[in-house]
């Protein structure tokens, strides 16, 4: 599972939309139109399931600071 990503067309960064999906099972679904609220332009963007993408998650988060002190050893 992965959280379904949009771009701002006003900043060209990511914007979580608040859904969750399968990316082999989103990449299936029937197009759809949906809104979400961009945190970076403070606006809400309209967008089709074809504009959209599933950014997966890794399995394990690795604190930065824990990284780096197993690098260091």
């Amino acid at each position: 599972m992965g959280k379904v990503m949009i771009e701002c067309p006003v900043t060209g960064r990511t914007v979580p939309t608040g859904l969750r999906a399968n990316a082999r099972e989103f990449g299936r679904q029937p197009v759809f139109f949906s809104r979400s609220y961009c945190p970076h332009c403070d606006r809400d963007h309209e967008w089709f399931a074809g504009d959209a993408w599933v950014e997966e998650e890794s399995e394990r988060r690795v604190p930065r600071y824990v990284a780096e002190v197993v690098a260091a050893e």
